[in-house]
């Protein structure tokens, strides 16, 4: 698969580039300026200890997306001495992960139908280092070269395909193409026309000094005699061949013919019908980008591919620990006075890692566990991406280049100078603790439709301080 933190592969760019002018930014600094604490991309994470050893009802079924005024949170079992090698028996610890996706635009889950918003941020309660939302300084991101590479792009190529099939003056998300690298499809047609205009003066020409040559002009002549008028003659004659020549040459004797322009005009000399075909060549070219462009559409946000990996994580988590887990019921006092407490204790099987497929990515409780599983969500969209624009960026590169081709007719082709994806796995939340007491609910309270706080996403009582960040532009929560 393609790296995408190497930019040699990057054919979407290349191809865009050079068909439109809009000068993208490079794949591998689109998370650059997007990133939560500890260099996350993407996301924002902080770890909370919810108590323990003692059993909680509802504590493992409230986690996914929308959860305890934040985008997504996973609940966990960790055990004393937080060791990846859990002996049976140990008592384990209620734990629960806090995730803000910044710059997500919606109450739903991340889709391939999200238009990220450009825009630069700073957290009024997000902090950018450790896992407690305690260290460092206010978090700060910026959308800008994702959202350019994005949507950027689809924009430029739809401007070069439509009429009236430029982009000059054109601009978007930030980028404006230059007056000295625009691409103007028309300048074909007008090259063409100049094609013809000088086949059509060679060829009246020529009639013209023909019909000098006829004249009774040198030796012998009545009206025009000697010497200098034979030599006249002979440059006539001479020139009127040559003339024939120039424009059986240019408009390519023996290959009778014509051909439409993309703008409808129809012109008829070799070099031009062969400017017409190069020109219909980069369009072509262009739409095939465009239309590939649509066909990734739904698996064009990152954040969406993030979103599947932590729900992976999350059911995961049923299997490899809520399933891996028993009680140890323990009295105390004597008598009418006995009380009796059911701690959660770990059996055989039990792991205190994030695992996505085979994958173990860690400690949940290290932030190192989330800045690979979002620099994985990075690396696996830039791969698609790059799959996808390998052969469609080859070939617009290739129609670009066969323009070029064609133009060398008569004519050098340049830039023109003026005078949610469908879910990956979808997999229903509902598998809890098999021991969870029927109608035990979501612990910590469920999200809702509460105050507005500053920034992020929805959330359900308002602004907390401390609390992860919410959806950009809607609350901070």
């Amino acid at each position: 698969m393609a790296n995408p933190e190497d930019n040699n592969d990057d054919y979407w760019k290349k191809a865009v580039d050079l068909l439109t002018g809009y000068v993208l930014p490079e794949r591998k600094t689109l998370f650059d300026t997007l990133k939560g604490n500890d260099g996350i991309p993407m996301i924002h994470v902080r770890v909370e200890d919810e108590g323990g050893p003692g059993y909680s009802s509802g504590f493992l079924s409230s986690g996914g997306w929308g959860t305890h005024n934040t985008n997504y949170t996973i609940p966990y079992y960790q055990p004393a001495g937080n060791d990846t090698s859990v002996s049976e028996g140990s008592y384990l610890y209620r734990y629960r992960v806090y995730i803000t996706f910044l710059a997500t635009p919606a109450a739903a889950p991340p889709s391939g139908e999200d238009v990220i918003a450009k825009f630069e941020k700073t957290s009024k309660v997000l902090m950018d280092k450790g896992g407690s939302n305690s260290e460092g300084e206010k978090l700060d991101w910026d959308t800008s070269a994702l959202v350019q590479y994005i949507y950027g792009s689809k924009a430029a190529l739809d401007q070069l395909t439509m009429w009236p099939y430029s982009t000059h003056g054109f601009e978007n998300r930030g980028i404006k193409v230059g007056d000295g690298t625009y691409v103007d499809l028309l300048t074909f047609t007008k090259t063409a026309q100049a094609f013809d205009r000088v086949v059509k003066f060679f060829e009246d020409s020529a009639v013209t000094i023909g019909t000098w040559d006829t004249e009774n002009i040198g030796e012998g002549s009545d009206s025009w005699d000697g010497t200098s008028a034979a030599v006249f003659k002979a440059l006539i004659h001479k020139l009127a061949r040559n003339y024939e020549g120039y424009a059986d040459q240019i408009d390519g004797k023996g290959t009778e013919g014509s051909a439409v322009t993309i703008d409808t005009v129809t012109v008829s000399s070799e070099p031009a019908r062969a400017l017409a075909a190069a020109q219909s060549v980069v369009l072509e070219q262009a739409q095939n980008l465009r239309d590939a462009w649509v066909a990734w559409r739904a698996e064009s946000n990152p954040q969406r591919w993030l979103y599947d990996m932590l729900q992976d994580a999350r059911f995961n988590l049923i299997e490899n620990q809520f399933e891996k887990t028993d009680f140890d019921t323990v009295s105390s006092g004597s008598g009418p006075y006995t009380t009796w407490h059911n701690y959660v204790v770990s059996t055989a099987g039990f792991r205190n890692e994030i695992v996505i497929g085979e994958k173990s990515y860690g400690r949940p409780s290290d932030m190192t566990t989330w800045k690979a599983i979002a620099e994985e969500a990075v690396r696996r969209v830039g791969a698609v991406r790059a799959g996808l624009a390998q052969h469609e960026g080859r070939r617009g590169h290739r129609g670009r280049q066969q323009g070029v081709q064609g133009s060398r007719e008569g004519v050098r082709y340049q830039h023109h100078r003026p005078g949610r994806p469908p879910p990956l796995r979808d997999r229903r939340q509902g598998r809890g603790h098999r021991r969870e007491e029927e109608g035990g609910g979501r612990s910590g309270g469920g999200q809702g439709p509460g105050g507005e706080g500053e920034g992020g996403g929805q959330g359900g009582g308002g602004e907390g301080e401390g609390r992860s960040e919410g959806r950009a532009g809607q609350g901070e929560g």
